[in-house]
C-alpha cells in the first residue's frame, strides 16, 4: 500500500477526525472528499435532519487511545483496510438558535469505539461500472451515474472511508 503500518494509522486517524469535524461543521465538500458516495449521502440526510431541527452535533478534541488494523485485503486493485479506532472526545448536540446543549455534555468527554473501513484504488483507472445499469462511467462530483442516476461509490487513489460504525 506504500505506507508503513504507523504511517497508515496516522493517515487513517487524520481522515477520521477530518470527516467527523466536517460533519460537525456541515462541510459537505470535505465529506465528499473523505467518504464514498453512499456514506456521503447518508451523512447529507443526517445533516439535513439536524438543520431542520436547528441542531448541531459537536464533535471535538479527539484523544486517540488506540488504532488497530483488523483486516487488510487487496481485491481488483482496491486495498480495503478495516480498523478499530478508540477515541475520547466531546460529543454532544446543541440548539443552534440558543447554543444550549440539548443532548450529551459539553463539560465531559465520552469514550467511543468505531469500526472504520478505508479503501484505496491503485489501478489508476478513472472508470467504474455502475452497479445499477452496468455502464462504464466516470463518477462525477455528484456521485451518481450519468445514465441511470444511481449512487456510485468511487474509490480514488488515496484512502477514503467506505464505512463507519460507532460501537460505543
Amino acid at each position: 500500500m506504500g505506507l508503513t503500518t504507523s504511517e497508515f494509522k496516522e493517515q487513517a486517524f487524520k481522515i477520521f477526525t477530518e470527516t467527523l469535524t466536517a460533519y460537525m461543521n456541515f462541510d459537505e465538500e470535505t465529506l465528499k472528499q473523505n467518504v464514498t458516495g453512499q456514506t456521503y449521502f447518508n451523512y447529507l440526510n443526517e445533516l439535513e435532519t439536524l438543520k431542520q431541527r436547528n441542531e448541531q452535533n459537536i464533535l471535538k478534541d479527539f484523544e486517540k487511545i488506540e488504532i488497530k488494523i483488523l483486516t487488510a485485503e487487496e481485491d481488483n486493485d482496491v486495498t480495503v483496510i478495516m480498523t478499530y479506532i478508540h477515541v475520547i472526545l466531546y460529543d454532544y448536540i446543541i440548539d443552534t438558535n440558543t447554543n444550549k446543549v440539548i443532548k450529551g455534555s459539553s463539560s465531559s468527554k465520552v469514550d467511543k469505539e468505531y469500526m472504520v473501513t478505508f479503501a484505496k484504488d491503485s489501478s489508476n483507472d478513472p472508470l467504474v461500472i455502475c452497479p445499477n445499469c452496468g455502464e462504464k462511467i466516470v463518477v462525477h462530483e455528484n456521485g451518481r451515474c450519468e445514465y441511470c442516476n444511481a449512487v456510485v461509490d468511487y474509490i480514488p487513489d488515496r484512502f477514503i472511508i467506505t464505512n463507519i460504525e460507532c460501537n460505543k
